[in-house]
């Protein structure tokens, strides 16, 4: 979440994002408020995940404003695991924590892409 919010900072109106909150207990929007996020909660969380095939974290989508979808993180992640072997052992976080950079980068190249293309 971290690099999303570095993401919105760095390109301001430019992109929304959305915080879809499922399967978890608590109030989203504190947990938002209180980590310094500027996610929009988006309600129904769960109906939204189900249809876009979001089954864990992070999930992550971006559409573009005719709404077509332009990136999966899921596949991102998916094209890292194939490239980049990582040491065997590792508990999620800890994958997760090597993986950030790399998603994040994919991120900011299809944002890139679509609004040089607007």
């Amino acid at each position: 979440m971290l690099h999303l919010q570095s993401i919105q900072d760095e390109y301001g109106d430019s992109v929304t994002i959305y915080a879809i909150n499922f399967r978890d207990d608590g109030n989203p929007l504190e947990y938002l408020q209180t980590q310094g996020y500027g996610f929009k909660p988006l309600p129904n969380g769960g109906t939204v995940a189900d249809a876009y095939g979001v089954y864990a974290t992070p999930g992550l989508l971006i559409f573009d404003s005719k709404n077509q979808l332009v990136l999966n993180l899921y596949d991102v992640m998916a094209r890292y695991d194939e490239e980049i072997e990582l040491p065997a052992g590792l508990k999620h976080s800890q994958r997760a924590s090597r993986k950030a950079p790399y998603w994040a980068a994919q991120i900011r190249l299809a944002l890139d892409k679509l609004l040089a293309a607007n």
